[in-house]
Order: C-alpha cells, then sequence, then structure tokens
C-alpha cells in the first residue's frame, strides 16, 4: 500500500513538470509583454498590478466572486476567465452561477485560497486589470454534496456624534447602527449596555475632547467602534474695566476735605486726573483731599486687558461761612413788683433775631426787633419768657413779676353778739364759730345742721325767705352766690377771682362768723395769700 502511494505521488509530479512546462511557453508572450501592461493600468486595488493570465493547471470546475468585480470562472485548460457578458457577483447567487458553466453542478463547497490577476469591473471591462485574494467555490459534479460552512460575520457598527466638534459645556448626541450583535457595551466617556440594533443618546456638558467607544459582540465574533469628539474652547471675554468713584461728604464744606473711595475690577492699572493726580491702586482704595474750594470734577481712568474706563465724580463746594452773632434780647416790666389785679407793662429789645416767641405768663410771636405789650390782672407772680432766633442761633430772656398781696381791710361788725342766732334745729342759740363745714349744691355729704344755720342766718341778715329744710337746693345757692358777690371785697378777690362760687369754703364761712362777731383768726389760702379778719 505504501509503495502505491509513492508511486502515484511521482506520477503527480511528473504530470505537474509537464503542465508547468507546457504554460510557461504558452504565455511566454505574454510574460514580455507584462511590463508594458503595468503602465497602463489604473484604479489598482492593494497597490498591486494585474498579473497575466497564467494557467492554474487545475480545472476543477470552480467559480469566484469579488463584489463590483466581473464574476470568474476556470476553463478546462486551468484558466481564469472574466465572464464575457460583464455578469458581476451581485447579480446572481452562486448555485446559478456554477450551473451557468457547469450545468452538472449538484452542490457547492469552498475549495481553495487563491490569486486571481484578471478582476474587470463592469464598467471597465476589457481595460484594466485587478488583481485580489479570493476562496474559490468548487460547483462540485459528483453526487456526494458538502455543504459549505455557514460563515458568521463578526458585528457591524456605525457610531457617529453630532454636532461634532462639541461647543464647551453642550450638548452632544451620540447615534449608533449595529448588525450581526447579541450585545453592545459603552466606554470611555459614556457607559452601559446600549440597544444591540442602534439608537441615539445625548451627552451633556461637554468640557474636554472624549473618544466614545462602543464594542458590540455576536455570533460572528467581537467589533469595536468609536468615534472621537473635540470641544471648542469657551471664548473668554475680555470685559472693560468697571469703576465706582465716590466723595464723601459732597457738597463739601469751603476750605475743607472730602474723601474719595474707588473700586475697580478686571484692571490693571489706574490714573488719577482733574483735581488729583497720580497712579492709583486699580483693586480701590481710599483719598483725603484737603482744603477744597472750588467745585471740582474728579476723574479716574483704569486699564485692563478688555481695554479702558473712566469715572468721574463731581463735588460741589458750600460757600464760605460767615459767622452769625447769636440773637440778644432783654426784657423788663413795670412796675415791678405789680399791684394784685393791676397791671403790668413788659418792654422788650432784640438785636440778630428772625422771630420771637413769648411764653409763661405770655403767649404768641413778637416783634423780632423789640416793642411791648400790656399785661392786665395781675394776681399772682409771673415769670414772663421772650425766646428768639436768627442766622447765629437761639437766645432767651425773661423777667420775673411778684404781686403786692391784696390788703384786706377791717369789714364792719354786723353783730357781735353770736347769741342772738338761734339754731332752727335745736332752738337755742349758737356758739362761735358758727359755721363750719364745707356744703356744695347737690352734695350728698352736706349737713342738714350747718344748712339750717345758713338758712336762717341769710333770712335774718340778708333779706332771704329761704325754707329752714336743711335742704342744699337751687334757692339756698343762690342766697349764697348773693352773700359772697355782695362781700366779693373780702370773699373772693382773695382768692383771684371775680365770680361767685356757690359753695361755703374757707373764705366765705370765716367772713360770715366775722359778721356775727365770731372772727377764727389769720390764715393761709391755697394760692398762699394770708387773710385775717379782725
Amino acid at each position: 500500500m505504501k509503495q502505491n502511494n509513492l508511486l502515484v505521488l511521482a506520477g503527480l509530479l511528473l504530470i505537474g513538470f509537464f503542465t508547468f512546462y507546457y504554460a510557461f511557453q504558452s504565455n511566454v508572450g505574454n510574460i514580455a509583454s507584462f511590463w508594458d501592461r503595468v503602465a497602463t493600468v489604473s484604479n489598482i486595488d492593494s497597490s498591486q498590478v494585474a498579473l497575466p493570465l497564467i494557467s492554474t493547471n487545475d480545472n476543477t470546475p470552480r467559480i469566484a466572486y469579488w463584489w463590483g468585480k466581473v464574476n470568474q470562472h476556470v476553463d478546462s485548460q486551468g484558466f481564469w476567465r472574466s465572464d464575457p457578458d460583464g455578469t458581476s457577483g451581485a447579480n446572481l447567487d452562486k448555485f446559478a452561477y456554477c450551473k451557468k458553466w457547469y450545468p452538472n453542478t449538484l452542490g457547492l463547497r469552498d475549495y481553495k485560497v487563491e490569486t486571481i490577476t484578471a478582476w474587470k469591473r463592469a464598467a471597465e471591462y476589457e481595460q484594466s486589470d485587478y488583481i485580489r485574494v479570493v476562496t474559490s467555490i468548487e460547483c462540485v459534479q459528483d453526487s456526494v454534496v458538502v455543504p459549505p460552512p455557514v460563515v458568521q460575520n463578526p458585528p457591524a457598527i456605525y457610531i457617529n456624534a453630532s454636532p461634532n466638534p462639541s461647543p464647551y459645556g453642550g450638548v452632544v448626541v451620540l447615534n449608533w447602527n449595529v448588525s450581526n450583535a447579541t450585545a453592545c457595551l459603552a466606554s470611555n466617556g459614556w457607559t452601559g449596555n446600549k440597544n444591540i440594533n442602534g439608537g441615539s443618546q445625548s451627552i451633556a456638558n461637554m468640557n474636554a475632547a472624549t473618544t466614545f467607544v462602543l464594542s458590540c459582540t455576536g455570533p460572528g465574533g467581537s467589533s469595536s467602534s468609536s468615534v472621537y469628539v473635540p470641544v471648542n474652547q469657551p471664548v473668554v471675554e475680555k470685559i472693560k474695566p468697571a469703576i465706582t468713584l465716590t466723595a464723601f461728604p459732597n457738597p463739601a464744606p469751603h476750605g475743607g476735605i472730602t474723601n474719595l473711595s474707588w473700586d475697580v475690577s478686571d484692571a490693571d492699572s489706574c490714573t488719577a486726573s482733574n483735581g488729583w493726580t497720580g497712579n492709583k491702586n486699580a483693586n480701590g482704595g481710599f483719598q483725603v483731599i484737603g482744603n477744597i474750594k472750588t467745585n471740582t470734577t474728579f476723574v479716574m481712568t483704569c486699564t485692563g486687558p478688555g481695554g479702558s474706563s473712566t469715572a468721574s465724580v463731581p463735588v460741589v463746594v458750600n460757600a464760605p461761612v460767615v459767622q452769625q452773632s447769636q440773637p440778644t434780647v432783654s426784657i423788663i416790666a413795670s412796675p415791678n413788683p405789680a399791684q394784685y389785679g393791676g397791671i403790668v407793662d413788659l418792654n422788650w429789645n432784640v438785636t440778630n433775631a428772625t422771630s420771637c416767641t413769648a411764653s409763661n405768663g405770655w403767649t404768641g410771636g413778637k416783634n423780632p426787633n423789640g416793642g411791648s405789650q400790656s399785661i392786665g390782672n395781675m394776681t399772682a407772680a409771673t415769670t414772663f419768657i421772650l425766646t428768639c432766633t436768627g442766622p447765629g442761633g437761639t437766645s432767651s430772656s425773661s423777667v420775673y413779676v411778684p404781686v403786692n398781696q391784696p390788703v384786706v381791710q377791717n369789714p364792719p361788725v354786723v353783730n357781735n353778739n353770736p347769741n342772738i342766732v338761734i339754731s332752727p334745729v335745736t332752738n337755742t342759740q349758737a356758739t362761735c364759730p358758727v359755721f363750719t363745714k364745707y356744703l356744695k349744691k347737690g352734695s350728698p355729704s352736706n349737713d342738714r345742721n350747718e344748712v339750717l344755720l345758713w338758712q336762717a342766718f341769710l333770712n335774718k341778715y340778708e333779706g332771704f325767705n329761704l325754707a329752714l329744710d336743711g335742704s342744699y337746693g337751687g334757692k339756698t345757692e343762690i342766697a349764697i352766690r348773693a352773700f359772697q358777690t355782695k362781700y366779693r371785697e373780702y370773699i373772693l378777690i382773695p382768692w383771684g377771682i371775680s365770680e361767685a362760687t356757690g359753695y361755703t369754703y374757707k373764705t366765705t364761712r370765716a367772713y360770715a362768723n366775722f359778721l356775727l362777731g365770731c372772727p377764727e383768726g389769720g390764715f393761709f389760702l391755697d394760692n398762699g395769700t394770708y387773710v385775717n379778719f379782725k
């Protein structure tokens, strides 16, 4: 058996040698003209020039496809031939194409990897040749058909980004299409599982260049695709300096000071002018300007990467202050002291005043140049004040006017024997002092016996006809008022009043007792007046 195999191998080698020799002799002319054809070849793939037709020394029925090129088949002498009708691999399936040249074809199978030198494009038929290494397909003639292996293609991935480049801080949208994949995973700028058929995703806040990678796996293996997205850097706008310049106080006093302060941003240098000079702090500062006497506009100019800016502040200077004198005020009263119930004349002199006001005994605005005024019915000591105001300020002056108390004359004694008064209550003679209690019309605290004594007194000595009922009613009040008015000099004037009150108080009781010959001795009234009926 081994010897038979060696004989077969030797025979095959011998056949191969003669076949090569024959092919070489048949194609000497083609080989000689090969280099002449190189210069005319165009659109050559893989940077190679097509070779002249050379027999493969293998006439096994087979075909070859190259998409976009005219299909190839092997002739009976083992040469690859282009389809004369320009049929390309995209127009027929493999089985149908085999039967076109080999009608007895029963099946297909991959044959071997071969270099074919005479590929032609349909549009350039009979012109340029192309070269490509492909796996040829055998058109099987016997009844044993071996199905070709199922070739699984790896995933095909397409990914792009829009916009690309991305604006700084903006959003970029990634779009991808995938085939032949069962899983896809994002990395290097995005993450997570992605749709195996395709999709889109927005990526926000793009601030650096990023390569987005998509890796997919399928029955045919794994593939990756990526898209690089650069990012346009933000345009930094150069801002002109911002200056705030202020002055205080403003207006400024004549010959005084004003304080200049400034705040600055986006500046490298600042210069002062128009009232002050020199370079100033470009971040802000403070400066005192002294002895300012005229209105001045202070100017500051600052320069930075964004250009120059100017700010100013006008400072108004007040007119010089003329020292004004305070008002002078003098006031006198005549007579001083004043007589009780009498009149006093006030006289005043004023300088440097624009207005004057009276208070504390007199009221109202008074002549700021001076004047006089009479004050009547002086019954109590009084301080009269005059206050005047002018450009130089305010001044006041006053005059104190005491009042001489009235001289109470001894009244005539009506009867110095109080025993003539008979009490209506006890029907006996009254004793001194007869009247001792305070009475007032309608008061619940009135003493009935005291009222009866007054009613009896007023009937007997003042001529009234009062009912002796002990009630301090309207008629009794009228009689008391008449009594007070009749003797006003002794009862009312010491109080500084002229109208009767209708109630029995100190001077009313004391004077009635005095008339009955029951003097009480001296005593002081509530206003400080001393009274002594004797």
